[in-house]
């Protein structure tokens, strides 16, 4: 007996195919861009705040604790994936959800650190903290829209790329790997969004 494909199938498949090269083709424009680019320092007010008041001997009391619904809903979140059973969640969506809500429980301590005493070391600790929550998204957003694959290279680009370019930063005052970063996760966010 021989199996046929159906035309329809066949031309979806072909469509992710070229949909997901496109988007790896994406990736290394950024980061041409990202190693390319011109210098863009960061900026030299960066760390004043519009709230500095202290509360209770808490320093910049309301930029800290502003992170308390982070620190909320990651936990809340890992609470639930821990209670999931495994035959009601795939183990790729897990994965990536540990990624979103344990990263909002590291941007919540990532932030809070940052903001009791704002400076550039800290601030990269904050920044390491939203990665993951970068990753998971992103990689939910490409598993839905194409496939597992992509999903695995954009959350490892996303992770390898985000800490080499706050490194990259740290040591050279370059920011534009990281706002490349930023700025180009948002709009993959935003074409996945209007896809069907």
């Amino acid at each position: 007996m021989t199996h046929t494909t159906h035309p329809s199938t066949a031309t979806t498949a072909k469509g992710s195919h070229r949909a997901e090269w496109a988007l790896y083709a994406s990736y290394a424009a950024l980061l041409l861009l990202a190693c390319a680019g011109p210098m863009v320092p960061q900026a030299v007010h960066y760390h004043d705040f519009a709230d500095q008041r202290s509360l209770v001997g808490l320093h910049n009391a309301l930029d800290v604790l502003s992170n308390l619904p982070f620190l909320l809903i990651g936990a809340l979140g890992c609470w639930a994936l821990w209670r999931t059973p495994q035959a009601v969640l795939p183990a790729a969506a897990r994965v990536w959800l540990v990624l979103v809500f344990g990263g909002l429980v590291a941007t919540a301590i990532g932030s809070s650190f940052y903001h009791l005493a704002p400076s550039d070391w800290r601030v990269f600790w904050d920044r390491m903290g939203m990665l993951p929550v970068f990753a998971g998204v992103l990689a939910l957003a490409v598993q839905a829209h194409l496939s597992q694959r992509a999903a695995v290279v954009t959350a490892i680009s996303l992770l390898v790329g985000g800490v080499a370019s706050l490194l990259v930063w740290l040591h050279t005052a370059q920011l534009l790997p990281w706002a490349v970063l930023q700025g180009g996760g948002m709009v993959l966010l935003q074409v996945l969004a209007v896809q069907q």
